[in-house]
């Protein structure tokens, strides 16, 4: 390709762009100049920089002009361009005339152009393709094409979505090309070209185990939401689960989960009307009793006959055992279960009895235990004595048909306890005498004789202690000594003169006894005698 450079934006201080080329293209650059003259062609780079050229005074050339027929004679010369960039290309013509001129113009490198049109693609059969994997560079345009009968929603752009035709669905996959341009010109770049094939997928029909018939009021099985196919189909059923309130046939539709490329599939499932042996309630039974036959005929009318499997009652573990009853064939009856309770016994539960006394009132032994429900029976021995101080063990025998152990209560006679209780008195003759305690410093509670402290007479008393009963405390006395009052003796006072200062009265007698007097000081403020009252501190 041969080029003219121009010089005419030059002088305007103007960058004409000359050339746009592709990294590794050789490319063919001239000038038209004078007879006789010389040139010297220069490139620089973008900051300015010389790159060496292999011929920089060109080839001179001689040609005529197709138009005009004139002679036409200049310089050219080959560049292989192999770095990308913005470059300026010069040419100076030494003119045998003296004149000298300067043509320049800009050179831009590209990178060649890339592209990648992404993975392999599978989608289900009616389901448009997105080609979001593709991605390119140094491009100046972009065309999608198919190799079968589909369409894009916008071909010339890198992301488009493909919307497969009938031809690609029948024969399962296509094969999508993306060319990209570069960005020179005059075909300096190779186009960029990637393909990727879409595999369209027949949907497939998940496939499951028929389930049913059950029969009304049936306990139904759940609606299985992973198909037999391999690999399984994942998804829903609506009604979402299976109703054998009444008989009839319901269609369940099954729904796979996005992205699966499955169908919609159904399933009838069948409720029917069967007789259900019934049987009358069986124990429960006590563990490791005898328990009663499996009956062999039901209560319907007419009976249903079968077999039971277990064929008898094992009593051996507690707990619920389930026996299924098969009936014989040509009835119209279905299967059926019963459980039997097999109960660990009861071990009968009693309130303890507390320490006895000696000769105390025993409680009677209870004939019927604290558990809920309730044990009755009997003691061994049937009674308590206390006649003397013993530890005995009763034994509880249940009465029979109560599913329950034997138990023991253990009861203990001890000596009976003496009340004691803090020493009182003396007191004096007359005086207010506390109540008597009617709790002993021991704890005994009980009643006395007599039942009050009596100081009208002088001398010693005997009260007697009758504890309550139940306590195992015995009878006790205490010994109340009634003491004769003592006068305090004072010294006289007075007498005294009028408005005289009087001495304090004293708050102990002579004879040693501690009070308080009324008035509790001497007025000598009024002529004649005055009475003073000395009252004793109690006790």
């Amino acid at each position: 390709m041969m080029l003219l450079l121009i010089a005419a934006f030059q002088a305007a201080g103007q960058t004409y762009v000359i050339d746009k080329v592709c990294l590794g293209t050789e490319r063919h650059y001239r000038i038209d100049g004078e007879t006789g003259s010389r040139y010297m062609w220069q490139l620089t780079d973008s900051s300015g920089n010389p790159v060496p050229l292999n011929n920089q005074a060109g080839t001179s050339f001689a040609t005529t002009d197709p138009v005009s027929g004139q002679p036409k004679v200049g310089s050219e010369i080959i560049i292989q361009w192999n770095n990308t960039g913005k470059y300026q290309l010069a040419a100076i013509q030494y003119s045998s005339l003296g004149c000298d001129t300067l043509q320049q113009g800009e050179v831009q490198v590209f990178a060649q152009p890339t592209v990648f049109a992404g993975n392999p693609i599978a989608v289900c059969i009616g389901s448009n393709a997105s080609l979001t994997q593709s991605t390119a560079a140094d491009y100046s345009s972009m065309l999608w094409n198919s190799s079968g009968d589909g369409s894009f929603d916008n071909n010339s752009t890198l992301h488009p979505i493909y919307t497969p035709g009938p031809n690609d669905q029948s024969s399962g996959s296509v094969t999508l090309t993306i060319t990209a341009p570069g960005n020179g010109s005059s075909n300096s770049c190779t186009p960029a070209v990637s393909s990727v094939k879409v595999t369209i997928n027949s949907k497939i029909v998940p496939t499951f185990n028929q389930i049913g018939p059950f029969y009304v009021n049936d306990t139904p099985r759940v609606l299985p939401t992973t198909s037999t196919n391999s690999p399984a189909i994942i998804g829903s059923w609506s009604p979402s689960t299976i109703s054998t309130a009444q008989k009839g046939t319901t269609t369940y539709t099954f729904t796979p989960d996005a992205g699966q490329c499955a169908l919609v599939t159904t399933m009838d499932i069948t409720v029917a009307t069967e007789i259900i042996p019934t049987f009358a309630a069986i124990g429960p039974f006590c563990q490791n009793t005898t328990p009663q036959p499996l009956p062999t005929i039901s209560t319907n009318t007419p009976p249903i006959t079968g077999t039971w499997n277990p064929s008898t009652i094992n009593t051996s573990t507690v707990g619920t055992q389930i026996y299924t009853f098969t009936p014989d064939a040509t009835q119209g009856a279905t299967g059926t279960t019963l459980n039997v309770d097999i109960t660990a016994p009861i071990t009968p539960v009693f309130t303890p009895i507390g320490l006895l006394y000696e000769d105390s009132t025993p409680p009677v032994l209870p004939s019927v235990s604290n558990n809920v429900p309730p044990v009755t029976g009997a003691w061994t021995p049937a009674v308590i004595s206390t006649a003397k101080v013993n530890v005995t063990t009763f034994t509880f025998t249940p009465d029979s048909g109560q599913c329950a152990l034997k138990s023991t209560l253990v009861v203990q006679v001890i000596e009976d306890i003496i009340p004691t209780f803090n020493p009182m008195g003396p007191f004096c003759q007359n005086s207010v005498a506390p109540a008597l305690p009617v709790l002993s410093s021991n704890g005994i509670t009980g009643t006395w004789n007599p039942s009050i402290i009596n100081t009208a007479n002088v001398g010693t008393s005997v009260y007697t202690f009758t504890p309550d009963t139940g306590q195992g405390a015995t009878t006790t006395h205490i010994n109340i000594t009634i003491t004769a009052q003592i006068t305090p003796i004072f010294t006289s006072f007075g007498p005294l003169c009028l408005n005289s200062t009087a001495q304090d009265l004293p708050f102990t007698s002579d004879n040693g006894i501690k009070g308080i007097w009324s008035p509790d000081t001497i007025s000598t403020s009024t002529v004649g005698t005055l009475t003073y009252t000395f009252s004793p501190d109690p006790g």
